[in-house]
């Protein structure tokens, strides 16, 4: 846990660092969190055939179209970044990270055969579906639910995975 006075530094850095106007924040959050177009595009509302057809110089014009989307996103990412003490370095490498490792290191252990796996695994697409209307609807756990998207590793257009970056 940082000191009062580390809380403070990262504070004020990330002060004279975030932008003013709301799509030149999108491209900060984007760019400091390494979130890709399309991810950035769905979190905005479109649709997934739109987001991957709309370039990123679109971004101003997608954010005054969504507004209120795109304020309640900006909060979340501000929210999300202050559940990891204002650190960018640990956000990103917390969303660019496997999520199997890190689910494992924080429950200290590999899986054991008691845990039983769930009857239905959703396809990714499905759970990135689901993810985003959790984080839409708000509530307790969409915090979590926005971190889990970040995280969501991208695929190809063939549908398989790809390594993220980070």
């Amino acid at each position: 846990m940082p000191t009062q006075e580390q809380l403070d530094q990262r504070t004020a850095e990330i002060e004279r660092e975030y932008p003013e106007s709301l799509p030149d924040r999108f491209q900060w959050w984007a760019r400091v969190l390494d979130i890709d177009r399309v991810r950035l595009f769905r979190l905005l509302g479109l649709s997934d055939s739109e987001a991957s057809r709309t370039p990123l110089t679109a971004l101003p014009q997608v954010v005054d179209a969504q507004v209120d989307r795109a304020e309640m996103v900006d909060d979340m990412l501000g929210q999300l970044l202050a559940s990891f003490d204002y650190d960018l370095p640990a956000l990103r490498t917390a969303l660019h990270q496997p999520m199997d490792t890190a689910e494992e290191k924080r429950r200290g252990k590999h899986r054991t055969e008691e845990e039983v796996p769930l009857p239905y695994t959703p396809s990714p697409q499905v759970r990135r579906g689901m993810l985003l209307n959790q984080i839409v609807a708000g509530g307790p756990f969409a915090l979590r639910a926005l971190q889990a998207y970040l995280s969501e590793p991208t695929t190809t257009g063939n549908g398989r995975r790809k390594k993220r970056t980070g």
